[in-house]
């Protein structure tokens, strides 16, 4: 079940994403240009390239997941990098509302909407706590490389996934303390 949900929930935000992408990006959103752009959309082809490779139980090189889990350990903090050094500081206080609402809006109020509808829903302590880790974590730092190839504005979504990794050390906190008040952790 787990594996399940962190292999859909990220399809299924990345497929809203190109959708919303390519209505605000180019505002030209035919049913064809948007299954291509799923379809092309890199995090989609290696998901289904997962679970293929995960349903055929396909052996693999010990080599190459040994190197993969290195690169792996990596990529988060590298992507941070780049897009810190994107970072328009110039131009700032008039996004700061939409960065600050954003961010808000992905790192705590999901969660805090999502979290008591699995309890009225009896999902279980693991399963609540996996729902919190997928809706609190903050922004992914691919947005910024899907936004910026498919034309949305790059430098509003590097200060939004800066904000929002910024702000998910105080929302974590505060969203495990209240997972242990109520005897989920």
């Amino acid at each position: 079940a787990v594996i399940a949900s962190m292999s859909f929930g990220p399809t299924i935000c990345n497929i809203l994403a190109s959708y919303i992408l390519t209505y605000y990006g180019d505002g030209k959103l035919s049913i064809s240009s948007f299954i291509i752009k799923v379809w092309k959309n890199p995090m989609i082809i290696g998901t289904l390239l997962g679970l293929f490779a995960k349903f055929i139980n396909l052996p693999i090189y010990s080599g190459i997941e040994s190197g993969a889990d290195m690169l792996s350990k990596l990529c988060t903090p590298l992507s941070l990098i780049l897009i810190g050094g994107s970072l328009d500081f110039s131009a700032g206080k008039e996004d700061l509302g939409i960065v600050l609402t954003s961010s808000i809006i992905k790192d705590a109020l999901i969660a805090l909407i999502a979290i008591p509808i699995g309890i009225m829903l009896d999902f279980t302590s693991s399963q609540l706590v996996v729902a919190f880790v997928f809706f609190a974590s903050p922004c992914a730092v691919n947005c910024f490389i899907m936004g910026k190839q498919m034309g949305s504005d790059a430098k509003l979504t590097s200060k939004i996934v800066t904000m929002s990794f910024a702000l998910s050390i105080i929302t974590y906190s505060i969203g495990i303390s209240l997972l242990k008040s109520r005897g989920i952790l």
